[in-house]
């Protein structure tokens, strides 16, 4: 599933099926395009609702390096 990362706070209205969203946090998708700019999603916490999809942008996970095994690997790369 895609994810997304918070771009900006949003406050959700009670009792309106909106999330609450801090800046910076990862959130996963399950609809896009909802009643015109709206997203569903689940945080880390396991909670679900909507947001505006203005607040958020694409995120993908970084890569980390594969491990070195050989000396000879370790040279070319610090050389």
């Amino acid at each position: 599933m895609a994810q997304v990362r918070a771009e900006y706070d949003f406050e959700a209205q009670p009792n309106s099926g909106e999330m609450t969203i801090a800046a910076g946090e990862i959130l996963t998708v399950i609809r896009e395009n909802i009643d015109g700019g709206w997203m569903e999603g689940r945080n880390v916490r396991g909670s679900v609702g909507l947001f505006p999809e203005t607040y958020v942008t694409p995120y993908q996970a970084s890569r980390s390096m594969p491990p070195v095994n050989s000396l000879s690997e370790r040279k070319k790369i610090l050389f």
